[in-house]
């Protein structure tokens, strides 16, 4: 199973329910540029190059959950 930081998977977790990078970043109290660095560190750990894809596999491998 892919092993995501904390915030990679609360990033995650926000775009899960369609928040964009944007959102998210003011969510965390944090840049647009730490989102798109944490999104391409969670492509990269599932070895795709979608973050929708990374987001399917997630949710098979039980990485997160969807309600």
């Amino acid at each position: 199973m892919v092993q995501l930081t904390v915030k990679e998977r609360q990033v995650l977790e926000w775009v899960a329910i369609g928040k964009s990078a944007w959102e998210i970043a003011r969510i965390q109290g944090c840049s647009e540029a730490t989102v798109h660095f944490h999104t391409s560190n969670i492509r990269r750990k599932f070895g795709v190059t979608s973050l929708k894809a990374a987001l399917v596999m997630a949710i098979r491998q039980g990485v997160i959950l969807m309600e």
